[in-house]
């Protein structure tokens, strides 16, 4: 939005969306995503879906000489706003349940940190579907042709399975027919291959090949056609 308001205009604008992208859409500070993160300067901009509407936060963080203390306070007003921070224990009775909802976030993360159930809930696909919608409405009215490229993680290619964006892909091709929706994940690659490391690390150079390929063989209509 920012490249929009400064008239940067590409024939084609590609949105890439990784696997993970969405939980730190919904995260305000980096460290209640991540518990051993030591970003503690991890303060960012967040979007919720909260009381039947969206809501957008921006960082916390605007001052550059904050004391301890004053970090600590943005912190806690930071959780305030966090997916994630609602769905840890707060310290509160009953303790027994709040113990339980903390296990049950621990459980059901999968190795790199991705929790596929967000995508799937209404919070999930109210942020995401919200964050498309302005996506392609503000492109195109620009003249551009809005793509959108989602990306599966490492550790979906290891287990083998559907990425937790599947069921959001499938609606957005339902719902929007006209918009060009690539999912890497629907590729034919070695999975091994594809990441830095086997299944770690961000896509390696024959993985930024297999992106590359998926975008040339979508767009090449598009660009005859000019």
């Amino acid at each position: 939005e920012r490249h929009l308001a400064d008239d940067y205009v590409a024939p084609v604008t590609i949105l890439g969306i990784y696997e993970s992208n969405l939980e730190r859409v919904v995260n305000s500070f980096r460290p209640l995503l991540n518990p051993e993160s030591a970003a503690v300067l991890g303060f960012k901009p967040s979007q919720r879906y909260r009381n039947g509407r969206i809501e957008f936060s921006p960082s916390l963080w605007t001052e550059p000489d904050l004391s301890v203390g004053e970090l600590g306070k943005l912190a806690i007003e930071a959780a305030r706003k966090d997916y994630f921070a609602e769905q840890m224990g707060n310290l509160a009775f009953p303790f027994s349940f709040q113990v339980a909802r903390m296990v049950k976030l621990r459980m059901i993360e999968s190795p790199d940190g991705t929790r596929a159930q967000l995508w799937d809930s209404v919070e999930g696909r109210a942020v995401m579907n919200d964050l498309v919608d302005r996506f392609a409405t503000q492109i195109r009215a620009k003249g551009s042709e809005p793509v959108l490229l989602f990306m599966p993680s490492a550790a979906t290619l290891y287990r083998e399975i559907a990425p937790g964006y599947a069921g959001l892909v499938a609606e957005i091709r339902e719902r929007r027919p006209k918009l060009t929706v690539i999912d890497v994940a629907e590729e034919e690659f070695s999975r091994p291959e594809f990441n830095v490391a086997p299944f770690k690390g961000h896509p390696s150079p024959y993985g930024n090949r297999v992106i590359a390929s998926a975008l040339a063989r979508d767009l090449r209509a598009f660009f005859a056609d000019r």
